[in-house]
């Protein structure tokens, strides 16, 4: 695959890459400072799993099939644990079934095929099932599968409803609608960008963007990230070469490392570097 071209500019030091042998559905960071994604390969409908360390790229392991070939998915990570979800049924978008993955090791740990996750609690988690044609709620011992406590949906505590923590350095990209008005630079990008959406990290020293610009006919996303102060680009890079739209959630940034991929199969992570260093 050709990774740099007339539309790319790097002066940033990319730290690490990574061929994912297949399309790469979806990347997870963890606090343990590892990176997960998942892998499918469209023709032999098989899906797979990977496990990198976020800051070397060293492939913790790789090609993990661990349940169904292809009704499965990443539900979160947590505390050093990958959790996959299965499907209630083929074609269906319903989840169903936990089975923990040791992030270390790629070993399974324990799966309850009833059970739907509902929230992440660090060394416990919140899962459902219906009994008796009844949701309840379940504590969960993170590390076995055991059931610690049960509740129904009118006496649960609000701790059990509190949201899936984000590791420590992690920064979403935010959406940006209307990025003409919002984004004061935004007129001066070369080539002009196109649409009404795009996406954004901020961090000390850099704009991280996420957008589309005009490629003859069709439309090319790509990431650029310029220096806060100056507006200089030091970054640009193609994501997709061709799509109908903007797509986000395209990149993330954890403790100075850029994450993205290319055309979904090359997963890139560049060192942005720190204030001290950026002349």
């Amino acid at each position: 695959m050709k990774l740099f071209g007339p539309s790319r500019k790097r002066s940033l030091e990319t730290a690490w890459s990574y061929d994912a042998k297949g399309l790469i559905w979806r990347i997870l960071p963890s606090e343990t400072g590892r990176i997960v994604g998942e892998v499918r390969d469209l023709e032999k409908k098989k899906a797979s799993f990977f496990c990198l360390h976020a800051v070397s790229g060293e492939v913790l392991w790789e090609d993990l099939s661990p349940g169904d070939d292809w009704w499965i998915g990443m539900e979160g990570a947590s505390n050093g644990r990958l959790y996959l979800h299965g499907f209630a049924a083929p074609d269906l978008p319903g989840k169903k079934g936990i089975l923990a993955v040791d992030l270390a090791t790629g070993r399974t740990l324990w799966e309850d095929t009833r059970m739907q996750l509902e929230s992440l609690m660090g060394t416990t988690l919140v899962s459902s099932q219906k009994v008796d044609g009844e949701k309840i709620y379940l504590q969960v011992d993170a590390a076995s599968g055991r059931v610690i406590e049960t509740r129904k949906e009118e006496s649960l505590p609000e701790s059990w409803k509190e949201p899936t923590t984000t590791p420590r350095g992690f920064e979403f990209s935010r959406l940006i609608r209307d990025p003409a008005r919002r984004i004061p630079f935004w007129g001066k990008i070369t080539p002009p960008p196109e649409g009404d959406s795009a996406e954004i990290v901020e961090t000390d020293v850099y704009d991280v963007l996420g957008l589309c610009v005009r490629s003859g006919n069709a439309l090319r996303q790509e990431i650029h990230v310029y220096r806060r102060l100056s507006q200089e680009l030091v970054l640009r890079d193609v994501v997709y070469n061709e799509t109908a739209g903007f797509m986000p959630d395209s990149f993330f940034v954890q403790d100075s490392l850029l994450y993205y991929a290319i055309e979904r199969k090359v997963l890139s992570a560049i060192r942005l570097s720190s204030p001290e260093a950026a002349p």
